[in-house]
């Protein structure tokens, strides 16, 4: 899908971008359409304990705390959030998914927060490969380690469904 905002300007579009003359200016306006992972990821790692915020992306890649490099920790229990604006709902695919088994889990919600519907607890390699996606526009993920083994964790590229619609601003004001 993509998200077209319209103006009443002459519109060309060139390489899954809008352009917009009026007066000899041109105005450039992204239209997201097939993959929203062509532009630049964003690097997140959760924290050992905590919340590690709320996100505004759809172009991220989520790593365990010990990011792309190390193992994760012990006594670990954060979450974080992914919640972009205007999409229909949030995806993450699970390139790599590796936790002790029964002990260090990852549960993710179907909202901003942990108090919303429970999509599932993975440990071991249970999502390796996988896809999870939201209903809405949010997904929040909390992991959990004890303090006996750990492993490579995870890393988990994040995607959007945009929405259909399109939004018409009612009042632009363009100044010299």
């Amino acid at each position: 899908t993509v998200l077209y905002i319209a103006f009443l300007y002459n519109k060309f579009d060139l390489f899954g971008y809008i352009y917009y003359m009026k007066k000899g200016v041109v105005f450039v306006l992204v239209c997201w359409s097939l993959s929203l992972n062509l532009l630049a990821q964003d690097s997140l790692v959760m924290p050992n304990t905590g919340n590690g915020g709320i996100y505004n992306t759809c172009f991220a890649t989520i790593y365990d705390n010990g990011g792309p490099d190390s193992n994760y920790s012990n006594y670990s229990h954060s979450t974080i959030t992914i919640a972009p604006l205007w999409v229909q709902n949030v995806s993450l695919y699970f390139e790599e998914f590796q936790t002790e088994t029964y002990f260090d889990s990852l549960t993710i919600y179907d909202g901003p927060g942990t108090t919303f519907a429970k999509i599932g607890t993975y440990w071991g390699t249970s999502l390796q490969g996988q896809t999870v996606s939201s209903t809405g526009n949010s997904i929040t993920l909390e992991f959990r380690s004890d303090d006996i083994q750990t492993g490579s964790g995870f890393k988990a590229w994040v995607s959007c469904t945009m929405g259909t619609g399109s939004y018409h601003p009612s009042n632009i004001v363009i100044y010299p």
